[in-house]
């Protein structure tokens, strides 16, 4: 790629293609700068500050990202991804409230199901569950054979307090992942969402039992991590729950995203949770 660039030293291509090789071999700060070359080439193109906004984000910087996002809807306001983007960084800054409106004018320009998704997935963690049922059904009434969509809606129901509903949407997601399992029998991360809709069935065993098999699989990555200290949590286990949220935040996992997690509530109450949090939140700092 370096030598791409010297043959094309216009070429804003070419460095937003240097500075991704940079990123996905640890060197920030020679990737940064290769994405902000390709600004200078090409400063009205959109995509080079969804590029630049994208790496900040990826690296944790959510300011600077912001920064790079909203441009694009100044240079091209008719493009989805800008909107899309800048919403994902709020949701990440626990931001809900905020995420929102560029969630839906994404929406508005090119409507899919995740964003359906999204939207009520921000107005899950703002506890407004009523509003967040219509969305997650709408996005799986897009795709009824994603099983994401399908136990993000069971999640809705349940703690919109709508039992029998969320029981019936948990045993369609738990089809769903045995399908996905059939197609590909080591997907791990099918393997975790399927432990957490047996867990929040009240199938403790059959919970415990495919996160192991995860785990055994997957044993780095951090998603399986909190959802082992979910599953934990609801098998009322919470010495083992805060061990593997432990683990969890050793590996780079929010400490934001666990306080606003909803299936830790039973956690929250406990000393030791509070403490895991300030370890976690002061050492990032």
């Amino acid at each position: 790629m370096k030598r791409a660039v010297e043959l094309a030293p216009n070429s804003d291509e070419g460095y937003r293609r240097l500075a991704t090789a940079y990123l996905r071999s640890g060197q920030k700060n020679e990737a940064i700068d290769a994405y902000q070359k390709a600004i200078q080439i090409g400063p009205y193109y959109w995509a080079n500050y969804n590029s630049l906004g994208l790496a900040y984000y990826e690296l944790g910087d959510y300011d600077k990202a912001l920064t790079a996002l909203q441009r694009i809807a100044e240079l091209a306001p008719e493009i989805s991804f800008g909107y899309e983007n800048v919403g994902v960084v709020y949701f990440s800054q626990g931001k809900f409230k905020e995420s929102i409106p560029y969630f839906q004018k994404a929406f508005a320009i090119m409507p899919n199901p995740v964003l359906y998704s999204n939207i009520g997935t921000a107005y899950f963690y703002l506890e407004r569950y009523a509003e967040s049922v219509p969305m997650f059904e709408k996005a799986v009434a897009m795709n009824p054979n994603e099983e994401m969509l399908t136990g993000n809606l069971a999640d809705a129901y349940r703690w919109n307090g709508q039992k029998e509903k969320s029981l019936a949407t948990y045993d369609k997601a738990i089809a769903l992942a045995y399908k996905e399992l059939q197609v590909n029998p080591r997907n791990a991360e099918t393997m975790g969402d399927l432990a957490c809709y047996y867990a929040k069935k009240g199938d403790g065993a059959q919970a415990i039992e495919w996160l192991s098999r995860a785990r055994s699989i997957d044993p780095n990555t951090v998603i399986l991590m909190s959802q082992a200290a979910t599953v934990q949590t609801l098998a009322n286990r919470p010495e083992d729950a805060l061990k593997d949220l432990r683990e969890a935040f050793l590996k780079g996992y929010s400490t934001e995203e666990a306080r606003r997690e909803p299936e830790f509530r039973s956690l929250q109450s406990r000393p030791e949770f509070a403490n895991l949090l300030a370890e976690f939140s002061t050492s990032k700092k």
